[in-house]
């Protein structure tokens, strides 16, 4: 009787599919061997040898340090967790045989082409961080960007389903009916200084959006986390902010979690323009408003913020896009009149507070979209009963 010989045909074409601050995807194509074994290390991978041995135990959650087996099977990708922050990683895929009941007698394709690969995991990113999706491949998010217990973004728009800016966000679907959890980046923080930190978020209006909760922590993870705040019932059709102030007790890496937690009853939600920044002391005007609006002008507003450093002026824009200009005009009342517009094209009213010039300023406030519609007046409203059926006529 001939003993088996080794797989002919290595596994070729590994690659990483994902890669994040604490794991990693991969894939490849398969050889033609009974089984294939995957080695990860943090050192170049030791090559196996025939021999006479137990079956490997496989785990997906790196240990820390070594080579350890990852996949031992029949299957063409993996995944694993469990890795460190901005460190190289080896990995190695192996054809093999193996015959007896245990322990096996092992027979290897040993040799390296593109079975083999190394890969660094992402680096923490510095304050202010901010992340809107747009290099976002859909449905997939970028590398080194966030992750997601249910990652999906979307560049097409539906009822509850738009970006806030730009043309990418995140989509929060209603099936399946479980919690679903977006992490930001590892985010490096200082110790004892004041952060705030959330995003902006888009409901369908319908019921069934339990809540939507902002937390902190040192891991992409709930468990110990650090509650910062909570959203219950939310049904806005506009974008609404989600905000919360976190002071981490020492200098690390750290990641904020937004998790919202749903019912079968509504469809979809949607999260854009992730941030953390310094807790400012200068903070958003509120309460922006149009109003008079004409053919040709509108009046705008807005009411000082209640808390922090009183501003000594304002900076404002009108604009066609709801994303907030680099700059504005400069006045130190809380409202403007005359403000010119076109018919039939939706604006945006920005506006910051500017508590010393040059250097503190607050976030950009932006008002939902307002519009003249030309016979959407009183003055020059149709009165129907007035016409003989059947009725027709117009307004200019």
């Amino acid at each position: 009787v001939s003993a088996p010989a080794n797989p002919t045909t290595q596994a070729t074409l590994l690659a990483t599919t994902t890669i994040t601050y604490n794991g990693a995807s991969m894939s490849w194509t398969n050889g033609n061997g009974a089984r294939r074994v995957v080695f990860l290390s943090d050192s170049p991978v030791v090559d196996p040898v025939n021999g006479n041995f137990a079956a490997y135990t496989a785990n997906t959650v790196y240990a820390g340090t070594g080579q350890q087996v990852i996949l031992d099977g029949t299957g063409s990708s993996v995944s694993v967790t469990g890795l460190a922050l901005n460190t190289t990683y080896y990995v190695k895929v192996f054809e093999y045989l193996r015959c007896g009941s245990g322990p096996f007698d092992y027979y290897f394709n040993a040799t390296t082409g593109t079975n083999s690969i190394s890969f660094t995991t992402c680096s923490a990113v510095s304050i202010p961080y901010s992340e809107s999706f747009e290099t976002a491949t859909v449905p997939n998010f970028a590398s080194c960007t966030v992750s997601s217990s249910h990652p999906l973004t979307r560049s097409t728009t539906a009822t509850g389903a738009a970006p806030r800016t730009g043309t990418r966000y995140q989509n929060i679907r209603w099936t399946p009916t479980t919690t679903k959890l977006l992490y930001s980046a590892a985010l490096n923080l200082t110790g004892s200084s004041s952060y705030d930190m959330g995003a902006w978020y888009l409901t369908d209006g319908l019921g069934g959006w339990t809540s939507i909760r902002l937390l902190a922590n040192t891991a992409p993870s709930v468990t110990g986390a650090t509650l910062l705040t909570t959203v219950s019932n939310p049904t806005n059709t506009s974008y609404q902010r989600i905000n919360g102030t976190y002071v981490p007790p020492t200098t690390g890496v750290y990641y904020f979690i937004i998790e919202v937690v749903h019912t079968s009853a509504p469809n979809d939600m949607s999260i854009d323009d992730l941030y953390a920044i310094p807790t400012p002391s200068c903070f958003e005007p509120t309460a922006l408003a149009a109003t008079n609006l004409t053919a040709s002008s509108a009046d705008v507003s807005w009411t000082a913020p209640a808390t922090g450093t009183t501003p000594v002026e304002y900076e404002y824009a009108v604009t066609t896009s709801a994303t907030p200009p680099t700059s504005g005009t400069t006045t130190t009342a809380t409202s403007v009149t005359g403000i010119t517009i076109a018919p039939l094209t939706t604006y945006y009213l920005h506006v910051r507070a500017v508590c010393v010039p040059g250097s503190d300023l607050s976030s950009w406030a932006t008002s939902a979209g307002f519009r003249f519609t030309p016979g959407d007046t009183c003055s020059s409203a149709i009165d129907l009963g007035t016409l003989t059926s059947p009725l027709s006529s117009t307004t200019v």
